[in-house]
């Protein structure tokens, strides 16, 4: 996520003066800094800081804890903030203005008291990050005192003059509360600001307030006390005072609290929570990502609490709903939770208070609503998962192999041409002792993806997510796009654990394999074009016979390329036993489906296929794997089901100079 703005004041002033009459002591400033605290915080979600300086600073103090505080790691790019002093101030002609502090001499101002513009050197230092700071200075002579900031401001702006759009300037502006010439009456500027605010909040439907408007309306509520507001000419728009609900102060006040107590809740039950929310995020249309761990859940509800309401929903509470009712489900005897729904229900008790605008009774239907139509979606179609395997080449672009894998997954249901999932991050499998000869890369891949399990843990939670989603067991076929060389590899041998045990993918799942390079490589472009036609008239309206090509029919033709393509340019289906380089080359560049068998002991012929029944290969080959030890059986499917959307992803074997 982005970095977030925060609001920031900062209230000081002078009340005991140790070397003025008692006349001159100014006991209302405790009361103004009240006022503005509570205005501030209360009317615009500022966190006040630096609270310790807030009666009667020391100089050094006030310029030194400043200054640390602007350079914290905690600043932002985006922070706003304002910086509010009351109390005496003294200007001295042909000099600049003071701020007088406790401890300052009369006699010795320029040398005991606080030069104003000395509140914005502390931006000159390195490593300060805020966007804005507002300086209201409620003292006498305050205009001479703004002028010395908006003077000294523009220095500052001057040297961060930005050289990109990310390195912005600091704005400066300021509010004084009179004239140069004039003096300030006590608690006049404070009680007519808050006058303002409170009349602006009840009767404006702005969402900002500038100040240079506020100024102008205070001045007519106190007409013998002109204030005036300048900036450093800067072009932030100034943001000072946005108009936000006192309930949305508090949800961002309290949304990390929100959300790692909801989070303690799940976890308590990761396996069930991780399906359950997985199922949400389906229902909601479209998956970045399923969330495989306690920190990816984390993260997704930290995402919803920062989603705004829509028709009376908050993403974050709506989700903590769905798994009430999958916790609070008793037909399903192994999730089934009371105590932990009870828990979800109390933290919505506490929560919905905190977000104006939500319904709780709406969510709930809304999610039952979404539930059943999500359900009919997924009641009689088989979602196919299409896993993307290649090769990673090196950084240096030379066309050699990194020693790593790169796995993308989609999930898609058929009917509606619909993605149900999409998987931009990259699974990236580490290959160690790899050889480069295209059999051992096989087998070292087949090795990796049985050793590590991300592969088949991350099908069987796409799987039972889909399950819980249904409240019904449901299966997937899964579909692996593969670069030419790996058109070998037996995926469908790749164990999971089923229970105490393992079991091989393809005795559970119908798999089959397409062509990395058919909808990845911009080569392929014109032979992906040929092979769509034949698809089209297969699968298509018109359901044309296909036309099938066996290893009789290629007897002594393997060296006789073009005669070769030609055979297999006039056929759509291939099948054979152990299969040539030069023909499984044929089968990538020609035809939509391919079925062979791996060992040339066991000839396809004994594998009892059901030939005539074509389209029904995907489902033969499962009974083939359940139901045979081995058969070592490979079915090529490229159908007009939806594929992965071409990113033109080629091979390179060139090296770039």
């Amino acid at each position: 996520m982005g970095e977030k703005a925060g609001y920031y004041l900062i209230a000081c002033g002078t009340s005991r003066y140790n070397n003025l009459d008692d006349n001159q002591q100014l006991p209302c400033v405790e009361t103004e800094l009240t006022r503005v605290v509570n205005l501030f915080t209360e009317h615009f979600g500022y966190k006040q800081v630096l609270t310790e300086l807030q009666v009667n600073p020391k100089k050094d103090e006030l310029t030194r804890k400043f200054a640390d505080w602007l350079q914290h790691d905690e600043r932002q790019n985006k922070d706003t903030v304002i910086f509010y002093y009351s109390g005496h101030g003294e200007y001295y002609k042909n000099d600049r203005h003071y701020l007088l502090l406790e401890d300052t001499d009369p006699n010795k101002v320029p040398q005991t008291s606080l030069p104003t513009e000395d509140l914005v050197r502390p931006l000159n230092n390195e490593g300060v990050k805020i966007s804005q700071i507002l300086y209201i200075i409620d003292t006498c002579y305050s205009g001479v005192g703004t002028g010395d900031i908006t003077k000294f401001g523009l220095e500052v702006i001057q040297k961060y003059q930005p050289v990109s759009r990310e390195n912005k300037a600091i704005a400066v502006h300021s509010i004084a509360v009179t004239r140069a010439k004039n003096t300030a009456q006590p608690d006049v500027f404070s009680t007519a600001l808050e006058k303002v605010i409170q009349d602006w909040k009840t009767n404006s439907y702005e969402v900002n307030i500038y100040p240079e408007k506020i100024v102008d309306k205070i001045n007519k509520i106190v007409p013998t006390q002109i204030a005036s507001y300048k900036n450093s000419g800067s072009e932030t728009s100034a943001t000072f005072f946005p108009i936000v609900s006192k309930n949305l102060q508090t949800w961002e006040e309290r949304k990390t609290y929100a959300v790692n107590n909801l989070w303690d809740i799940l976890r308590s039950k990761i396996d069930s929570s991780l399906y359950f929310v997985n199922s949400f995020l389906l229902e909601r249309n479209l998956c970045e990502r399923f969330l495989l761990n306690e920190q990816n859940l984390l993260e997704q509800l930290n995402e919803f609490s920062t989603q705004p309401i829509l028709e009376e929903i908050c993403p974050l509470i709506a989700c903590s709903e769905w798994c009430w009712l999958r916790f609070n489900n008793q037909s399903d005897k192994r999730k089934y939770n009371p105590t932990l729904a009870q828990k979800i229900k109390n933290w919505q008790s506490e929560i919905i208070g905190y977000r104006e605008g939500v319904n709780l009774n709406k969510i709930n239907n809304s999610i039952v609503n979404s539930f059943n139509k999500f359900k009919n979606k997924l009641r009689n179609e088989t979602p196919r998962l299409q896993l993307e395997i290649q090769p990673e080449l090196d950084k240096n672009n030379s066309g050699n192999f990194s020693g790593f894998f790169i796995v993308n997954m989609n999930l898609w249901i058929q009917s509606k041409n619909w993605i149900l999932a999409r998987f931009p991050e990259q699974l990236r499998l580490e290959l160690e002792g790899i050889e480069q000869t295209g059999s051992n890369k096989s087998q070292v891949l087949l090795i990796s993806l049985n050793r590590e399990r991300c592969l088949s843990d991350l099908i069987r939670i796409v799987r039972y997510s889909l399950s819980d989603s249904l409240d019904t067991s449901i299966n997937l076929d899964i579909e692996f796009f593969l670069p030419f060389e790996f058109l070998e590899i037996p995926l469908e041998t790749i164990l999971f654990k089923y229970g105490q045990f393992e079991k091989a993918l393809g005795k559970e799942y119908q798999i089959y394999i397409n062509s990395w390079e058919r909808y990845f490589d911009k080569d392929y472009v014109e032979i992906a074009e040929k092979i769509n036609v034949k698809k089209r008239l297969l699968w298509g309206k018109a359901r044309e016979n296909p036309k099938s090509l066996s290893d009789n029919d290629l007897n002594n033709l393997e060296r006789d390329i073009e005669t070769l393509l030609e055979r297999f340019d006039a056929c759509d289906i291939y099948l054979g036993t152990s299969p040539s380089k030069s023909i499984l080359k044929m089968v990538d560049a020609t035809l939509p489906i391919a079925i062979w068998s791996r060992n040339v002991n066991k000839p396809l012929v004994e594998c009892k296929l059901n030939i005539l029944k074509w389209e029904d290969f995907p489902r033969q080959v499962h009974q083939l794997r359940q139901n045979i030890k081995d058969p070592e059986v490979t079915l090529f499917w490229d159908d007009l089901y939806s594929k992965p959307s071409e990113r033109l992803q080629p091979l390179n074997t060139e090296v770039v100079e």
